[in-house]
């Protein structure tokens, strides 16, 4: 199917002025002809200019039919994951209703945990990426969803790596270490800041400013040690039997979640945009691969999966930070870990549907002497 070249549109400048030139006597004229393009350039980008000055206004209309598609899809996508979507949906719910509930009891408590209160930090990101993961689904975006799960991953192994650490030592220290370790983290982001500030329009901090944060960035280091404010996981540093220079796959270990490397090492090539981010953002059907730009409504159990056994693992470590359990919490994990159990079921299911239907979509067409080409729709079987 042929469709217009814009290029044949704007190619007419071009043609334009080296017919003048020609006509001059002047295509032998090297500074004449880069006058002349140089004009066709100023001509293009003057055109552009007010091009998007009426654009937003001009294109109105097409938006909102844009929009009244990604809406029908998000319904049409429902019909094979509705009930998975739901599923997870209410995990996401009950997590966030026992958390709060554990908060509550937290500030009532004449002895608050240090520890417990990192961790309700950790549980809520994790919800509300959850939350994000799920809206992403919903629509059809498991590519944008896959890669916040990396997220959820790296919150997931600090938060088992300090309910671990507390578990193991009965101190509080590793939480202290955590906190201070992100005004060292400050210091950091504010030199990098000051360096580019200038570039990007901004003021630049204050020498009071930057004083404040180096002194409270040095301080934790003749704390807890000379390479405190280096390394990215300094915080954990030989505590509990973790190295002195420890590295994320050394958290990962320590946490018991080695076994989902695969998991993070695929969703970071999306993260990275690494040569392997190529393939991953391609699709194959009806026989040609095409580069995925928009929604699609396969590949969305592994995400699902992915950050419902993280929010479980994130709100275990939370509760289990107090001992002994609180019975609500006792009976709310075994609540997630169903739910988690039942949601990764129903997403395998409707993968499988939805491949299914392809299957039986292209066989019928095939009777037809058609295939469905995900480009050009139906076109006759090569």
């Amino acid at each position: 199917m042929h469709q217009e070249d814009p290029n044949d549109h704007f190619g007419a400048y071009f043609e334009v002025a080296f017919q003048r030139l020609s006509e001059a006597g002047l295509l032998d004229n090297r500074e004449a002809v880069e006058d002349a393009f140089m004009a066709v350039v100023h001509a293009l980008r003057k055109e552009g200019v007010a091009y998007g000055s009426t654009v937003v206004a001009e294109e109105g209309p097409a938006l909102a039919d844009a929009a009244s598609e990604r809406l029908a899809f998000r319904h049409r996508l429902r019909a094979h994951w509705g009930q998975a979507l739901d599923t997870l949906e209410i995990l996401i719910e009950i997590v966030e209703d026992a958390s709060r509930h554990f908060e509550k009891r937290a500030r009532m408590s004449s002895d608050p945990s240090l520890v417990s209160e990192i961790l309700g930090q950790f549980t809520a990101n994790a919800i509300r990426l959850a939350r994000e993961i799920h809206e992403l689904l919903s629509a059809g975006y498991p590519l944008g969803a896959l890669s916040l799960t990396r997220t959820m991953h790296e919150i997931a192994v600090r938060a088992g790596t300090i309910s671990k650490i507390y578990e193991e030592t009965g101190s509080e220290v590793v939480a202290e270490r955590y906190l201070a370790h992100g005004e060292c983290l400050a210091y950091v982001d504010a030199l990098t800041f000051q360096k580019n500030a200038a570039t990007l329009g901004y003021d630049p901090l204050s020498d009071e400013q930057m004083r404040e944060l180096r002194e409270s960035s040095d301080a934790h280091s003749l704390t807890y040690g000379k390479g405190f404010s280096q390394g990215p996981y300094a915080w954990a540093a030989s505590l509990a039997g973790l190295p002195r220079q420890p590295k994320f796959v050394d958290l990962e270990k320590f946490a018991g979640l080695d076994h989902e490397r695969g998991y993070y090492k695929w969703s970071s090539h999306l993260i990275h945009a690494d040569a392997r981010a190529i393939r991953l953002n391609q699709l194959e059907r009806g026989g040609r691969f095409v580069v995925l730009t928009g929604q699609t409504n396969i590949m969305l159990a592994d995400p699902a999966e992915f950050a419902a056994s993280n929010l479980h693992r994130c709100y275990v470590s939370l509760t289990s930070s107090v001992m002994p359990m609180a019975a609500f919490d006792v009976f709310i994990c075994s609540v997630v870990e169903t739910l988690r159990k039942a949601s990764a079921e129903a997403f395998v299911e409707a993968e499988e549907r939805v491949l299914s239907a392809e299957l039986e979509l292209q066989a019928e067409l095939a009777k037809m002497g058609l295939r469905f080409d995900p480009i050009d729709g139906e076109v006759p079987l090569d």
